[in-house]
């Protein structure tokens, strides 16, 4: 968001981010609580979630704060904090 810096704007921005995320969490938390054949819906699927800017003020978009969840019926390997150079 615009935010230019105003204190007050971050501050409703970070609400608005914090909200977002428990919202997230309760979805991954339904997800991992049903059972879906051998496993759950959480091991069976894969869910990404973040923006598409890092820094809305002025529309950057490296350094993306990005989950991604769930094992994908196994073909993701989870526990892990990735952060890949530029080159």
């Amino acid at each position: 968001s615009h935010h230019q810096n105003d204190k007050e704007k971050i501050a409703k921005i970070k609400r608005i981010d914090r909200f977002l995320a428990e919202r997230f969490a309760y979805f991954l938390g339904q997800l991992k609580e049903t059972p879906d054949g051998e496993g759950t819906l959480l091991d069976h699927s894969m869910i990404l979630y973040g923006s598409g800017l890092s820094d809305g003020n002025r529309h950057r978009h490296d350094d993306l704060p990005l989950v991604m969840a769930g094992r994908a019926n196994g073909t993701i390997e989870t526990g892990r904090h990735l952060k890949f150079d530029r080159e």
